[in-house]
């Protein structure tokens, strides 16, 4: 494996971990 497949790979996995906290940071707000 290459070692830009391995930083793409955890940089989309960095970006869904920031999408699924703030999801979870505005759904604990709105409750």
């Amino acid at each position: 494996m290459r070692r830009e497949k391995i930083y793409l790979f955890l940089f989309l996995f960095f970006l869904f971990l920031l999408l699924v906290s703030r999801f979870f940071i505005f759904e604990g707000f709105s409750s």
